[in-house]
């Protein structure tokens, strides 16, 4: 993922987002950080080929990590 192009790699962010916000709906009660990063491990163990899998491996690349951190802490800031 070393020479995804500008516009590739915000698909790939927009990807690994939309895989959070769907996570994050299936979390009951209030949806939090930490919570989400459980649901996120859990899925990741229960099957190597899924959505999970693919967020884990975008987040190595640089851009698309710092891209979904920035939406992470938008979406939960830090109090």
């Amino acid at each position: 993922m070393d020479d995804l192009s500008q516009r590739a790699t915000k698909f790939v962010t927009e990807y690994c987002l939309e895989i959070l916000e769907e996570v994050e709906s299936k979390i009951p009660d209030k949806g939090s950080l930490a919570r989400l990063q459980a649901a996120l491990n859990h899925q990741y163990a229960e099957q190597y080929e899924n959505k999970v899998f693919q967020y884990q491996w975008a987040m190595r690349h640089p851009l698309v990590n710092e891209a979904v951190t920035r939406g992470l802490r938008n979406r939960f800031p830090s109090r």
